[in-house]
Protein backbone atom coordinates (compact mmCIF):
# COMPACT_ATOMS: atom_id res chain seq x y z
CA UNK A 1 0.00 0.00 0.00
CA UNK A 2 1.59 3.13 -0.90
CA UNK A 3 0.52 6.47 -0.22
CA UNK A 4 2.00 10.37 -0.49
CA UNK A 5 3.44 11.90 2.62
CA UNK A 6 1.05 15.15 2.24
CA UNK A 7 -1.31 12.88 3.70
CA UNK A 8 -0.03 12.82 7.34
CA UNK A 9 0.11 16.70 6.53
CA UNK A 10 -3.75 16.96 6.81
CA UNK A 11 -3.80 15.32 10.10
CA UNK A 12 -1.45 17.43 11.51
CA UNK A 13 -3.46 20.53 10.18
CA UNK A 14 -6.68 18.59 11.70
CA UNK A 15 -4.30 18.49 15.03
CA UNK A 16 -3.69 21.97 14.83
CA UNK A 17 -7.62 23.00 14.26
CA UNK A 18 -8.05 21.11 17.06
CA UNK A 19 -5.45 22.28 19.37
CA UNK A 20 -6.02 26.45 18.50
CA UNK A 21 -9.90 25.65 19.44
CA UNK A 22 -8.81 23.94 22.99
CA UNK A 23 -5.84 27.07 23.15
CA UNK A 24 -8.48 30.00 22.77
CA UNK A 25 -11.27 28.49 25.21
CA UNK A 26 -8.02 28.02 27.38
CA UNK A 27 -7.35 31.73 26.45
CA UNK A 28 -10.57 32.80 27.19
CA UNK A 29 -10.78 31.48 30.57
CA UNK A 30 -7.56 32.67 31.58
CA UNK A 31 -8.83 36.01 31.02
CA UNK A 32 -12.03 35.89 32.38
CA UNK A 33 -11.22 33.83 36.08
CA UNK A 34 -8.05 34.03 36.52
CA UNK A 35 -5.85 37.76 35.71
CA UNK A 36 -6.30 38.77 39.14
CA UNK A 37 -2.48 38.53 40.70
CA UNK A 38 0.99 38.51 39.19
CA UNK A 39 1.04 34.55 39.43
CA UNK A 40 -2.07 34.07 37.62
CA UNK A 41 -0.86 36.77 34.92
CA UNK A 42 2.47 35.15 34.87
CA UNK A 43 0.69 31.73 34.23
CA UNK A 44 -0.89 33.31 31.60
CA UNK A 45 1.90 34.75 29.35
CA UNK A 46 4.16 31.81 29.89
CA UNK A 47 1.12 29.48 28.49
CA UNK A 48 1.15 31.51 25.58
CA UNK A 49 4.87 31.99 25.17
CA UNK A 50 5.30 27.91 25.49
CA UNK A 51 2.76 27.82 22.81
CA UNK A 52 4.14 30.27 20.27
CA UNK A 53 7.46 28.47 20.75
CA UNK A 54 6.16 24.64 20.09
CA UNK A 55 4.52 26.09 17.03
CA UNK A 56 7.16 27.71 15.99
CA UNK A 57 9.57 24.73 16.10
CA UNK A 58 6.69 22.27 14.71
CA UNK A 59 6.84 24.54 11.47
CA UNK A 60 10.52 24.84 11.59
CA UNK A 61 10.64 21.00 11.05
CA UNK A 62 7.97 20.87 8.76
CA UNK A 63 9.22 22.84 5.91
CA UNK A 64 12.14 21.23 5.93
CA UNK A 65 10.27 17.77 4.54
CA UNK A 66 9.68 16.83 0.73
CA UNK A 67 5.80 16.60 1.31
CA UNK A 68 6.30 15.04 -2.34
CA UNK A 69 7.55 11.25 -1.40
CA UNK A 70 5.44 8.04 -1.15
CA UNK A 71 5.36 6.29 1.80
CA UNK A 72 5.00 2.20 1.47
CA UNK A 73 3.48 0.53 4.31
CA UNK A 74 3.45 -3.23 4.16
CA UNK A 75 5.25 -3.59 0.77
CA UNK A 76 6.78 -7.10 0.96
CA UNK A 77 3.89 -8.91 2.59
CA UNK A 78 1.01 -7.55 0.12
CA UNK A 79 3.25 -7.27 -3.04
CA UNK A 80 4.68 -10.75 -2.46
CA UNK A 81 3.88 -14.15 -4.68
CA UNK A 82 5.06 -16.64 -2.63
CA UNK A 83 2.81 -18.97 -0.75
Amino acid sequence: MTFPLYYLLYGYYAFLVLWGVIFFVAVYHMLRFSLKNFVSLLVFFVFIGVSIIIFLISFNYINIIDWNKEVTILGNIINSTKY
